[in-house]
């Protein structure tokens, strides 16, 4: 029974990395797009707003990849900008439909995140709990 339990655990955090990979990879393609292509910004200007945005998501991706998880951890915490900054620019951009259609992605897509960070988390806690209780 126990190795069953452990091997289901295992499935729910594979599939927590994929969805959390998937989303951090959406994420930062749809940013760089966004400020690069989409808005109608300067070079200069769609930089200043990568840099805050992006480096944070730079800094976590071997982390994240490798399965970390005090990169999990703290991703959990700093996810929350992506959602405020797509939230505000949907509010903002309410006349541009397609504008607020791609900050409403950036949200939808950090708590995509979200989750799958969570999900990833406590699987591996699951994890560790069952080879603390499995007998040497």
């Amino acid at each position: 029974m126990n190795s069953v339990s452990n091997l289901q655990t295992q499935q729910a955090a594979r599939l927590a990395w994929r969805l959390t990979t998937g989303s951090y990879l959406c994420l930062f393609g749809l940013l760089l797009v966004w400020h690069l292509r989409i808005l109608p910004l300067s070079t200069e200007a769609a930089i200043s707003m990568l840099v805050p945005l992006g480096i944070p998501l730079l800094i976590a991706g071997p982390g994240l990849f490798r399965g970390k998880t005090y990169t999990y951890q703290w991703m959990s915490l700093v996810v929350w900008i992506w959602f405020a900054h797509g939230a505000m620019e949907a509010w903002t951009h309410k006349e541009a439909p397609v504008l607020a259609g791609i900050a409403s992605l950036e949200a939808l897509l950090s708590v995509s995140l979200f989750v799958g960070l969570v999900l990833f988390l406590r699987a591996q806690k699951a994890l560790r709990e069952q080879n603390e209780q499995t007998p040497s």
